[in-house]
């Protein structure tokens, strides 16, 4: 019987330790890989806490004229910036921040006025929810830091195609896919970021574009599970060594 039971602890300390030995490797796994980018839960957020993140794709090479009419071509364009980027193990979806004649940027992205927080990939607070409130709604004009990194997290400063005004709302005859000219903002502004109003460009010219996510389940850190298996491990490991003094 009593080697019966130092057996059986043995057994689980064994399995605990593989639990950890596979979690470990599946982290070294998922960093040594480029693409796709494995993004972070930001900082301050609880399990289970809603939020987004947003995104400018990069200056050179990831660019899109502001000639089309069709939303969809915008929102194809910037999944495609995103690269397959994943959370919490699945592949985020993404829409274009950017209006149409016939769609509103932020009826594109949809939740409008949700108490959801806004982040940088890098884990930078830009808005305290979705609102278009002064207080630091995304729709209000005026953030808590710029849309000034790309997917990986290079730093992008550039002219942005947007189509908007910055509540979020269509630019008349400033629009994505106008006849001549389309509104567009600056990814290291956080005061009117969606409508420059300084300079309007010709629709043939290639901008970046920002892009955000759809919303998404805030969820511990991989560490933060290593740690707990780390802790049962040792918890087993403890029972063990007292049942084998006994």
């Amino acid at each position: 019987m009593s080697f019966r039971v130092h057996h059986c602890a043995a057994v689980s300390l064994r399995r605990a330790f593989g639990v950890i030995a596979l979690a470990a490797g599946c982290l070294v796994a998922a960093s040594a890989s480029a693409n796709p980018i494995t993004l972070a839960t930001p900082a301050g957020l609880n399990p289970g806490d809603p939020f987004r993140f947003v995104f400018v794709t990069l200056d050179t090479g990831v660019r899109i004229d502001a000639s089309s009419s069709d939303i969809n071509v915008y929102n194809a364009f910037v999944t495609s910036a995103a690269g397959g980027a994943t959370y919490d193990g699945s592949t985020v979806s993404w829409k274009a921040i950017g209006s149409t004649a016939s769609v509103n940027a932020r009826d594109n992205v949809g939740g409008f006025g949700d108490s959801v927080p806004v982040y940088r990939v890098d884990g930078t607070l830009v808005a305290y929810d979705l609102s278009s409130s002064s207080g630091g709604g995304f729709w209000g004009g005026n953030l808590q830091a710029s849309i000034s990194r790309s997917i990986d997290g290079t730093e992008v400063n550039d002219f942005v195609w947007t189509g908007s005004n910055n509540d979020g709302t269509t630019k008349s005859e400033r629009e994505l896919g106008a006849a001549e000219f389309a509104a567009e903002g600056q990814s290291s502004s956080t005061f009117n970021f969606l409508d420059d109003a300084f300079s309007d460009f010709g629709v043939s010219v290639g901008l970046p574009m920002f892009a955000m996510s759809e919303t998404l389940i805030a969820v511990p850190e991989p560490s933060t599970w290593a740690m707990a298996l780390a802790g049962l491990a040792c918890g087993r490991y403890s029972m063990f060594r007292r049942r084998k003094r006994a």
